[in-house]
């Protein structure tokens, strides 16, 4: 045991520990080992879809601090994209199917390799890594009451789009059904009219989606 915890491994550890907070999160993971109880919580600040920044909390063992600490060293500066393939050198070296060091900075991890099962605390944080996921776009003002959908309402017009204007199922006039479809589309939210088009696609029979040809196109049209 005293060999594996090598000072420079401890050093590395205690380093972790005082990784500071970051300005700003754009992604971030978590990562549980549910053998040992560690735990690694990976944030992360972007600049395009490199690592700019990035703080660890560690809790578990000191390989685990550890191995959150030479990710810290090895993510900066790289790609979202490069991470699951620096996680799959780093398990690989740590296995014995590579004998090639993932950075010089691991060579703390040398006494590691031979107890498979501690492998998992080197690489919990690198794990977390891969599950890294910027977000497509920035995340807009939280909807207030009038934007978010009222569900007996978007029920009732999904009824509509499916039965037709006159409430039967008959096929009806196709341009009294083709205004009274795009009406009511103007007056719903996009989340509103994405919440119709699930609830038609869902609910209506494949043979009355295939009816007025006029009128499934325009529904189409505005929810898509």
């Amino acid at each position: 045991m005293d060999q594996i915890y090598q000072q420079a491994l401890l050093d590395m550890a205690a380093q972790t520990r005082r990784l500071p907070e970051i300005s700003q999160v754009d992604a971030s993971a978590m990562k549980n080992n549910p053998i040992c109880g560690d735990q690694v919580t990976l944030s992360v600040q972007l600049q395009g879809q490199q690592i700019a920044a990035s703080h660890l909390a560690v809790r578990g063992c000191a390989l685990c601090e550890a191995g959150a600490g030479l990710w810290h060293q090895l993510a900066a500066g790289r790609d979202l994209a490069q991470l699951p393939v620096l996680a799959d050198a780093l398990a690989s070296w740590l296995k014995g199917e590579s004998e090639e060091m993932p950075d010089a900075a691991a060579s703390c991890f040398e006494p590691v390799r031979a107890i498979k099962n501690r492998h998992k605390c080197v690489l919990l944080a690198f794990e977390a890594g891969r599950q890294l996921d910027r977000p497509e776009s920035p995340a807009g003002p939280k909807a207030g009451p009038a934007d978010r959908p009222n569900s007996r309402r978007l029920v009732r017009l999904a009824g509509i789009f499916a039965k037709g204007p006159n409430g039967n199922n008959q096929q009806d006039n196709k341009a009294d059904y083709q205004i009274k479809s795009d009406s009511l589309i103007h007056d719903l939210s996009p989340l509103e009219q994405r919440f119709v088009c699930a609830f038609f696609i869902a609910c209506v029979p494949s043979e009355r989606k295939a009816g007025p040809a006029k009128n499934t196109a325009s529904l189409n049209l505005y929810l898509t």
